[in-house]
């Protein structure tokens, strides 16, 4: 108890009082040290099965390329609590812009919430394309609840994706509060979505 009372005040009290946590290890009261690792989640009847941050963590890991996860499925098993885990966006990218496609990552699969929330998701960066998807392209993400924090980013900049190509977002919500600094196209589910993507 004693050293997840310390791990929780490392990750909320560190850069005056904001709730997440940049390094890779917190170390406890007890001198043991909490490392931020990802793990690849279980399959089940071929989708991935995702159940907690570190299954998270290693999709972000892992969708390096212009259409990473093409094919792949990932349904959430429960709530996911992501407070203590260092985050970026899936498939972020830097180079988006209103009529270029070309970037250079994105996530192309489908993801199911499955009426589960990912919950104390507390993203900052300068970087475009923002979200928790940074980047969707022919991508389905759906059933997905994002409950509590805030993400914070440049241009294309939203709580479930940043930006959104050829894409579908259905039955999904977010309470995250959304902004941009210096950037424009922002927005509450997605802050920019092109080529026929609905929502």
């Amino acid at each position: 108890l004693s050293d997840n009372y310390a791990y929780i005040k490392a990750a909320k009290y560190q850069n005056g009082g904001i709730t997440y946590v940049e390094n890779k290890s917190v170390s406890l009261s007890s001198g043991k040290t909490m490392s931020f690792t990802s793990q690849q989640p279980p399959k089940s009847n071929g989708a991935y099965i995702l159940s907690t941050p570190a299954h998270i963590k290693w999709m972000i890991d892992n969708c390096k390329s212009v259409n990473s996860f093409s094919g792949e499925s990932f349904i959430m098993a429960n709530d996911i609590d992501m407070m203590l885990v260092p985050t970026s966006p899936i498939g972020g990218a830097d180079t988006v812009s209103d009529d270029n496609n070309s970037t250079s990552k994105g996530f192309s699969g489908t993801f199911n919430g499955n009426r589960y929330k990912i919950k104390n998701l507390n993203l900052s960066t300068g970087h475009n394309g923002v979200g928790f998807f940074g980047v969707l392209r022919n991508a389905t993400v759906k059933n997905l609840a994002l409950d509590s924090g805030y993400i914070s980013g440049g241009w294309y900049t939203g709580s479930i994706a940043g930006y959104a190509t050829g894409s579908v977002i259905e039955d999904c919500y977010s309470d995250l509060t959304v902004c941009s600094v210096g950037g424009s196209k922002i927005g509450g589910i997605a802050g920019f979505i092109t080529n026929g993507t609905t929502i």
